[in-house]
């Protein structure tokens, strides 16, 4: 039995600007539902405070596992990690797309 398969897809021109603003939509759902269900989701990783916090700050980097300045990034746990990579992906998403470039996604 295979232990895992990989994919990869090119994302280009409009999968790019469609990618960077569902990231938006996640963030702002979560922005306005940080008290309810928001909370919910990450209650074992950050208080509510916490999980505004990490919300209007996540950090933009390119390696979202080894950057000390993202909180459980080494277990690629908590939602300031997953934060940090939703918004690093999303301004890599913009950055190709303005220089007619894609984006190789391996999954």
């Amino acid at each position: 039995m295979e232990w895992c398969r990989w994919k990869a897809a090119v994302l280009r021109d409009e999968e790019l600007r469609r990618l960077s603003q569902e990231i938006t939509r996640v963030f702002d759902w979560l922005r306005d539902h940080v008290r309810d269900d928001a909370s919910a989701l990450y209650g074992d990783f950050s208080s509510e405070e916490e999980l505004a916090e990490n919300l209007r700050n996540p950090v933009l980097t390119h390696d979202t596992a080894l950057d000390c300045r993202i909180w459980y990034a080494e277990d690629g746990d908590g939602p300031h990690c997953l934060f940090s990579y939703l918004h690093s992906m999303r301004q890599l998403c913009e950055n190709a797309h303005a220089r007619n470039s894609g984006v190789l996604a391996i999954v």
